[in-house]
């Protein structure tokens, strides 16, 4: 495997974006995929079903028939021939927007991968602007390219790779997070998005009347992009503290960039219970998964 970036104990493959523990080659989870595993999955096949019967009715057919069908989450063939829509037009149409949601995603993964250089470069060349949010204008804080954070030293980490495996060997996570900023003994942790827009409230349920929550054991949390981000930086800074223990989670702060590249700051909770009651169940979940692997019988 190409290593791209490594500590001293993990290495980064960015094409497969791939860690791996480097004394065992075995895998790690990254802090973005084990959140994902949290939320709620996403219906494609129901949306683009919703979305193409939205799009060949006229407003007052497709409200009549609104509640129903997201109450149910379930699309059914009765509502292309209730409005007299052709099976093969629903299908093409379908398909669009199928087609629409892939091509809407690269173009956003690009234009990410574009803002986060220009911002590696400008800690690089030494203009991390980010200081001036954090009050931190006047202190001299050198950069650090090393991926090891040095707890009794001020420092600037772009893309600092990071991981935590548990003394077991059982659990381990490995992941980048975009700037952080050690401080006179502080973890401050920054990361860049690139989404439309940050919601900070999930799907409501008219009939329930209800938010659309994470899976357990996170179902405290709203299942939104705010609060799955809130995760992952808290995340972040959880592994450091392992590693550091003496040092204090100062600020963690999500830098948005809409669409239209207005930049808007949110200084965000750290989520230290959340983070440590996700990874002991999903330890658990594991430890459970290999008992009952090797409990099956020997097939001949």
């Amino acid at each position: 495997m190409k290593i791209d970036k490594e500590n001293d104990i993990v290495a980064y493959n960015d094409e497969d974006h791939v860690y791996i523990e480097k004394s065992t080659g075995i895998k790690c989870i990254s802090c973005t995929t084990l959140i994902h595993k949290f939320t709620q999955p996403f219906d494609s096949a129901f949306w683009s079903c919703a979305k193409a019967l939205e799009a060949l009715t006229t407003p007052e057919q497709f409200a009549s028939i609104k509640e129903e069908l997201y109450r149910k989450k379930k699309f059914d063939d009765k509502y292309v021939t209730k409005f007299g829509i052709q099976p093969e037009v629903f299908i093409q149409k379908k398909y669009e927007i199928l087609d629409a949601w892939k091509t809407k995603n690269e173009v956003a993964c690009e234009r990410g991968t574009a803002i986060h250089k220009i911002h590696e470069d400008r800690h690089m060349s030494g203009n991390t602007q980010e200081l001036q949010h954090l009050g931190l204008g006047g202190a001299v804080i050198k950069l650090n390219t090393t991926n090891k954070v040095a707890p009794k030293e001020d420092g600037i980490y772009p893309e600092l790779l990071m991981h935590r495996i548990s003394e077991d060997g059982k659990l381990r996570i490995a992941g980048q997070a975009d700037l952080i900023i050690i401080e006179n003994g502080n973890i401050h942790c920054l990361d860049y998005k690139t989404n439309a827009e940050i919601k900070k409230t999930s799907y409501y349920n008219p009939t329930t009347r209800q938010r659309q929550m994470m899976q357990y054991p996170l179902n405290n949390i709203q299942d939104s992009n705010y609060h799955h981000y809130t995760l992952q930086l808290s995340l972040y800074c959880w592994m450091i503290k392992k590693e550091h223990p003496e040092l204090n989670v100062k600020s963690l702060t999500l830098i948005h960039y809409d669409h239209k590249n207005k930049m808007t700051l949110y200084d965000l909770p750290y989520l230290e219970k959340d983070v440590e009651r996700m990874l002991a169940y999903y330890k658990g979940k594991m430890l459970k998964e290999e008992m009952y692997e090797k409990l099956k019988p020997v097939e001949y």
